[in-house]
């Protein structure tokens, strides 16, 4: 997402965001980027081909791109962290319990 952010950003970004050099361009590039991998990560997994954990995808991914829009150059520190403490709850299956729904969500 991060580097799909910088490319579209720099080639297309127009309107920044308050106070930042990020552009809402890029933001809306590092949501898509994000969800297509989170999306890609679940096909891979085979836990699900329906279109409902790509919704479910999109709350996460926005969030990530409020991190990477708002934070300096330690955004490649920041991101990777955020998004694990987001999404971890979801992978860890508890023992002898059943897996979570597949989804990427965090609710």
């Amino acid at each position: 997402g991060d580097a799909a952010a910088a490319l579209v950003g720099r080639a297309v970004g127009r309107r920044r965001w308050p106070a930042s050099r990020r552009t809402l361009e890029g933001s809306a590039a590092f949501v898509a980027a994000t969800v297509a991998g989170f999306f890609g990560t679940l096909r891979l997994r085979r836990r699900s081909h329906s279109p409902q954990p790509l919704r479910r995808c999109l709350g996460p991914a926005a969030l990530l791109a409020l991190v990477e829009a708002t934070t300096s150059q330690t955004d490649n520190l920041f991101l990777p962290l955020f998004a694990f403490a987001l999404l971890a709850p979801r992978l860890v299956i508890p023992p002898g319990g059943k897996p979570p729904p597949p989804s990427c969500a965090f609710l």
